[in-house]
């Protein structure tokens, strides 16, 4: 059931208001600036009282997914839902679940795609946004993870397969402390040694509700750079693992937006 308490306190907000306006007719200065002042506490406490309203309704019209956590900070949500791009020069950084691309001779299919948040990450990847989704090809014979990221440039792309995290180290859990997860700064895997990155925390959030988990990034490069190994520790025991080959940006090519896709924005390069 709908409550009506952010209406309740605009509407004696009005009351303040119209107090004031009495105030000041009949020369109490004091009195108007008060009441005018109470106005305006109780406007920006109705908008508080909105927003708490609009979540308590999501989750009664949810319930399944009520339990989980939702992004409401609204900055990320608008970098989400506004990022303009250019339709007719459509960048990695612009796909989007259904976008289409030409990789390996072959057009790949976009979808799957979850958002993340780095609230803390190594130079300018701090309090950036990046794309995880899956692509595979028409056929579905293949497919593959990509990471992206919106706004900054992409040279390097990892492409990876999710894999068992024992399959890096059959003993991997041991590194698991409470809920703290300490791997180490070296992984030998298949007679070749890969060297941790810095560690990064992110939200992975997915844009259909906005719901997200907070997790740790552990990122292993090999000597040249040329393949990757992902850890990705969610709290508890939840550890998933990425393996895979980073490719330059030139490998693709014909990125196009979702067939379907109606919010196509013309950036003038400003």
């Amino acid at each position: 059931m709908k409550r009506y308490y952010d209406l309740i306190a605009q509407i004696v907000a009005v009351l303040f208001l119209l107090a004031a306006i009495g105030g000041m007719l009949s020369g109490s200065y004091l009195m108007m600036a008060i009441f005018i002042g109470l106005a305006v506490l109780l406007f920006s406490y109705s908008k508080y009282l909105s927003k708490i309203e609009q979540r308590r309704v999501f989750e009664e019209d949810n319930p399944i997914s009520a339990n989980k956590k939702r992004m409401y900070d609204e900055e990320i949500i608008h970098r989400i839902e506004n990022a303009a791009f250019d339709p007719v020069n459509f960048q990695l950084g612009n796909i989007e679940d259904g976008s289409l691309l030409e990789y390996d001779l072959k057009t790949w299919n976009v979808d799957k795609l979850q958002y993340i948040y780095w609230k803390k990450a190594p130079g300018v990847l701090q309090n950036q946004l990046s794309k995880q989704a899956s692509m595979h090809t028409d056929s579905g014979r293949r497919s593959t993870n990509i990471l992206v990221h919106q706004d900054l440039e992409n040279q390097k792309v990892p492409l990876t397969q999710t894999v068992s995290a024992f399959a890096i180290d059959e003993q991997i859990d041991r590194y698991i402390k409470g809920n703290d997860f300490e791997p180490p700064r070296i992984l030998n895997y298949k007679g070749e040694k890969f060297y941790q990155e810095a560690v990064k925390v992110g939200y992975n959030i997915d844009p259909k509700d906005y719901s997200y988990q907070e997790f740790s990034n552990f990122e292993y490069y090999n000597e040249n750079k040329s393949k990757v190994i992902r850890l990705n520790y969610w709290g508890g025991k939840q550890l998933d693992a990425e393996v895979g080959e980073v490719v330059n940006d030139i490998q693709f090519s014909n990125i196009l937006p979702a067939p379907d896709d109606e919010d196509l924005r013309i950036t003038d390069g400003a």
